[in-house]
């Protein structure tokens, strides 16, 4: 009789799952015309054209804007929109999205009203939208990230520190998000002066705060984030 060996597989980085919609890392990206992200599609450049330093992508008015996601975005599904972002010299009070998922019904991450006055994460939704602030950023790269529980709860945080309340929205009213992301773009022009890194979108049933900041250790690590 012949013994059988049992090997493990695991697909893809260790620091994503597998059933996540949209997964980038940018320090195994290096071909700046355009984001090839591990899941998802390409997202094509529209202005500009980063440039590396550090495992990140310097955008300094660069724009990468498309149609990526591999389905859907459902908001009566818990949802983690996390980002590597340092700010760097974006200086500028944009109120357009520093990087979003969905168009119309979408959940994003803003600059506003200023840099000084800290950063938003944002879900718009068919009847109305939340807005949670978070503080102005330390210098250097963080992960900023958007949990919401796919019921009525939205929470925004910074590493593994929640930054802000629940907040609730009547999310079951929500239109399904469409499949557009956008990094580093606003409505007609670049809005981003910031080094972008890794971005991971995950719509999973079941999913808990703790599960998301679970994954977002996991890109702190990935980044060598403290």
């Amino acid at each position: 009789m012949c013994g059988r060996n049992t090997i493990p597989i695991q697909t893809g980085d260790a620091w994503y799952p597998g059933d996540a919609l949209f997964a980038w890392s940018s320090i195994a990206d290096t071909d700046t015309l355009e984001i090839n992200p591990s899941l998802g599609s390409t997202v094509p450049k529209v202005a500009g054209g980063a440039v590396i330093t550090g495992g990140l992508w310097d955008m300094d008015a660069s724009a990468y804007s498309g149609n990526s996601m591999t389905q859907n975005l459902l908001p009566t599904k818990p949802i983690l929109l996390a980002a590597v972002l340092d700010i760097d010299n974006h200086t500028a009070a944009y109120k357009n999205a520093i990087i979003s998922a969905g168009g119309g019904t979408n959940v994003s991450i803003q600059v506003g009203p200023s840099v000084a006055t800290g950063m938003r994460a944002i879900m718009a939704a068919s009847n109305g939208s939340v807005t949670l602030t978070f503080p102005p950023s330390q210098a250097g790269a963080h992960v900023f990230w958007f949990y919401s529980d796919g019921i009525n709860s939205c929470i925004c945080g910074l590493d593994q520190t929640t930054v802000a309340p629940i907040t609730t929205l009547d999310l079951t009213k929500a239109n399904a998000m469409s499949k557009f992301i956008g990094i580093g773009t606003a409505v007609s022009t670049p809005a981003s002066n910031m080094k972008h890194g890794s971005v991971l979108i995950l719509n999973r049933d079941g999913l808990t705060l703790a599960d998301a900041k679970a994954l977002v250790a996991k890109m702190q690590q990935l980044h060598s984030i403290a």
